[in-house]
């Protein structure tokens, strides 16, 4: 019995041993399919979508009647196309009148993005700040090629057209730092399917602090003199570069030199358009 049970444990531990092998063995192999999936795969399934070359000029379309922010990030990324490669794409609210190349911007359960007939945007739904971009091949007649930048809601879709921007060479601080992208007479990006993972901080952004030295005497005297304070124009400036930077919140301002956010109320209109969260102090 002694001898037998030394046999048994022997053999349960050579067993295990080998079962531990190929589990090893496995898990190598997992991973050198996802290197390859990172690495090399990609690159295989990259699509080009041509913006601006001598036989494309795509034209950039996104829904009337939705958010506000809808129609302010198409105008935003036709002036960040034109910023790189001097040309201004023509915005429209009508797909049917869109030829050539389109891309398309809006939330995932819209008309717009749903007239498409692309399944793989309701993965967005129920998500918090996602967005999808991907192109479809000769989706309705007259289009070759569309890019598709869906948002699982409004700030999602924002960050997925800023997204494309920085891609196009436009930093975040452009307006803020004049910092200038590199210019570009042929504009055409490599598209691989994407989709966003929801932000693990849920609300993030910045407060406006000692703008009795900066912020506020430079808006009400240089920028923004119709107020005279720091007001809705440069609240719009500083909204457009939190979404850019990908954040949805703000404290604002409200040392004495400055009145309140809510003092004017087409602060609150622009909080609204741009989709900005308003927090009450900093």
């Amino acid at each position: 019995m002694k001898v037998t049970n030394q046999i048994n444990e022997r053999g349960l531990y050579d067993k295990t041993y080998k079962n531990n092998m190929k589990i090893k063995s496995f898990n190598i192999f997992v991973t050198l399919v996802t290197l390859i999936l990172l690495t090399g795969f990609n690159d295989i399934m990259a699509i080009p979508f041509d913006i601006v070359t001598p036989q494309k000029k795509a034209v950039i379309v996104y829904e009337k009647g939705t958010t506000r922010l809808d129609s302010i990030t198409a105008h935003l990324l036709a002036e960040d196309i034109r910023n790189v490669s001097g040309y201004l794409p023509l915005v429209l609210t009508d797909l049917s009148k869109a030829k050539g190349n389109v891309i398309v911007i809006g939330n995932a359960d819209s008309k717009l993005i749903k007239s498409l007939n692309d399944n793989s945007t309701n993965l967005l739904n129920g998500k918090w700040e996602c967005y999808t971009i991907k192109t479809i091949a000769h989706p309705l007649p007259g289009i070759d090629q569309a890019l598709i930048i869906a948002g699982s809601d409004a700030r999602g879709m924002a960050y997925g057209v800023f997204y494309l921007s920085e891609k196009l060479g436009i930093s975040p601080w452009y307006w803020w730092a004049d910092v200038q992208p590199q210019k570009k007479t042929l504009l055409s990006i490599d598209v691989v399917p994407f989709m966003s993972q929801p932000p693990s901080v849920k609300f993030r952004g910045i407060f406006i602090n000692d703008e009795d030295w900066g912020l506020q005497p430079w808006a009400a005297k240089t920028f923004e003199p119709e107020t005279g304070d720091i007001g809705p124009k440069t609240y719009a400036k500083v909204f457009e570069l939190l979404l850019r930077l990908k954040a949805n919140l703000i404290w604002p301002a409200m040392h004495p030199c400055t009145k309140a956010f809510f003092f004017y109320p087409r602060n609150v209109e622009v909080a609204e358009d741009y989709q900005i969260v308003v927090g009450s102090s900093h």
